[in-house]
């Protein structure tokens, strides 16, 4: 059940961060990367010289760095914001346009 919650709340954040992942396995590593393939939100990863192996391998998928040792005297939304891509940028899929036809 916890699994099925976690999905359908996945496309309705605004960022997804990864602290640590296994590589190709696990509830984290799936999520990351069905956020990556779906484009909902931009998916940041922390990077350092010590991440797991899963860390690694979203970076090179397309994740976006996250730095290791953040300062916590800065506000975590401004920074995501700010080092997060534009949808023109980076062809994140948006919102699509729901429009329905006459019936008569």
């Amino acid at each position: 059940m916890l699994i099925e919650l976690t999905a359908c709340t996945r496309p309705l954040s605004d960022f997804a961060l990864v602290i640590a992942s296994d590589a190709e396995k696990g509830g984290t590593w799936a999520g990351a990367e069905e956020a990556l393939a779906a484009a909902w939100v931009p998916v940041f990863v922390v990077d350092g010289p010590d991440i797991p192996e899963g860390n690694r391998l979203l970076l090179k998928r397309g994740a976006i760095p996250f730095p290791d040792s953040f300062d916590l005297s800065s506000s975590l939304t401004d920074w995501l914001e700010s080092h997060a891509e534009s949808p023109a940028d980076n062809s994140r899929s948006t919102t699509p346009e729901i429009s329905q036809g006459s019936l008569f």
